[in-house]
């Protein structure tokens, strides 16, 4: 399971209250607050995941549980960013740009983890006994309905399969796959940007056009501009003196 590494103020405390309301919530009270810090200086006041590193991958599947305690709905990092950047995003059409992994190994629904190494929980949400989260894949196959509808143009939704190697999916056993998804990605941000460049370019705008015509007729004007040299020259001395009156 990956825990959303934040939260808004009000949802975490939300989290919070309904499990005092349960009334055996005092230890998944203490975890939560262990491991979440509160951010004051964002607007809003938003709980941070206090650390990501070996501590928290022993711990995050208690996180988790607690979390699912306290709250009707948890959604996971990548349901929370496709959420905010694409489902919730009003030019999500014209700016997200979508990549979705997964593998292409026919998975056992059950007793997986004999069927390979424990290493799967890093890539797929697998339960206590070693089967396939059907909650999970359920709400996965959900949101990726929901942000093909909301991209309209599947072109802007690219999906990568691999097989699955008991090592993971590490450039020693998958060097082609992820050396490709990387050009792709780069690829595409980089076309993004140049597109969002451009859009600039072309906008008109009328104070600046105005501006530069009346510059082009001054200079146009100052090219034919002959006589007096004396008014020019006592001007000339007068911006150019340190005083600073006449």
């Amino acid at each position: 399971p990956f825990v959303p590494r934040r939260f808004s103020k009000a949802d975490f405390e939300q989290v919070l209250a309904n499990l005092h309301r349960q009334g055996a919530g005092s230890a998944d009270v203490d975890l939560l607050l262990d491991w979440f810090v509160i951010d004051s200086n964002s607007v809003p006041e938003t709980y941070l995941l206090r650390d990501t590193g070996q501590a928290y991958k022993d711990i995050r599947k208690q996180l988790m549980q607690a979390l699912k305690r306290g709250a009707a709905k948890i959604v996971s990092q990548s349901e929370f960013e496709l959420t905010q950047g694409v489902l919730e995003d009003p030019q999500c059409q014209t700016r997200a740009l979508c990549f979705k992994r997964g593998f292409s190994t026919d998975f056992p629904s059950t007793d997986l983890l004999s069927w390979t190494t424990p290493l799967i929980r890093r890539y797929l949400d697998v339960t206590a006994n070693g089967s396939l989260s059907t909650e999970a894949r359920a709400r996965l196959s959900k949101l990726h309905e929901s942000v093909k509808q909301r991209l309209g143009d599947e072109s802007r939704l690219e999906e990568y399969l691999v097989d699955w190697h008991c090592d993971g999916i590490t450039m020693d056993t998958h060097p082609a796959y992820l050396q490709g998804f990387a050009e792709d990605l780069n690829g595409a941000i980089e076309g993004a940007l140049e597109a969002t460049v451009n859009s600039f370019r072309k906008r008109s705008d009328e104070v600046a056009d105005e501006a530069a015509r009346h510059l082009r007729r001054c200079l146009s004007l100052a090219s034919n501009f002959v006589g007096r040299d004396t008014e020019l020259e006592r001007a000339a001395r007068y911006l150019g003196s340190p005083a600073h009156s006449p």
